[in-house]
């Protein structure tokens, strides 16, 4: 009778056991899977004066729409899709937005676009970053070719007048620990590059 028992009593330790791994298996790969979406989430830019928000999609890739918050315009699919999610910065009358991009290790690329009334966004035809960068080298003799982990940061917007700030950065390939870090002020108006 007590060898019973005893036998018993095992059989149920080794269901509990089993029943205690199978929880413990499904609560991690419902964590895993819970992090993961986490992290491919939507991610979302309202507008200052929510007019707009860009969303932001993965699917192997992500996808930047714009969607107009009154539904008076149709929603504006960005031209490109990249590995790694943007930051945008939306000035503060939403006409103007700032996309900086992750494009390798260490670098970024930019654009600036304008919505206007009708609901058209248009985007500046060269890379912004890449105009500021030219801007340097013609103002200031920076010789660019020799900058790797390239790119720019948004610091601010000005509407009075109604200028963009950012700093621009890059690392000289020739002199290591040397390169280029400026503040550049970007007049929205008049479309041209300045020092503070």
């Amino acid at each position: 009778m007590g060898f019973l028992t005893q036998r018993r009593l095992t059989m149920r330790c080794r269901g509990a056991r089993r029943i205690a791994m199978r929880f413990l298996m499904a609560t991690a790969v419902g964590l895993s899977s819970c992090t993961l979406s986490t992290l491919a989430a939507d991610k979302e830019t309202p507008s200052p004066r929510g007019t707009f928000i860009i969303t932001q999609h993965y699917e192997g890739n992500w996808t930047s729409k714009l969607h107009f918050t009154k539904k008076v315009h149709p929603e504006i699919t960005f031209t490109d899709d990249y590995p790694w999610p943007a930051l945008f910065h939306v000035s503060p009358d939403d006409q103007w937005i700032l996309q900086v991009q992750k494009s390798g290790s260490g670098d970024n690329i930019s654009f600036l676009y304008h919505l206007d009334s009708r609901g058209r966004l248009r985007r500046m035809e060269q890379p912004f970053g890449e105009l500021a960068f030219g801007y340097l080298q013609h103002a200031f003799g920076v010789p660019i070719a020799d900058l790797y982990h390239t790119g720019i940061e948004f610091t601010g917007w000005g509407l009075h007048p109604a200028i963009l700030r950012f700093s621009i950065h890059g690392s000289s390939a020739k002199n290591g620990g040397e390169g280029v870090s400026r503040e550049l002020i970007y007049d929205l108006q008049k479309h041209n590059f300045s020092t503070p």
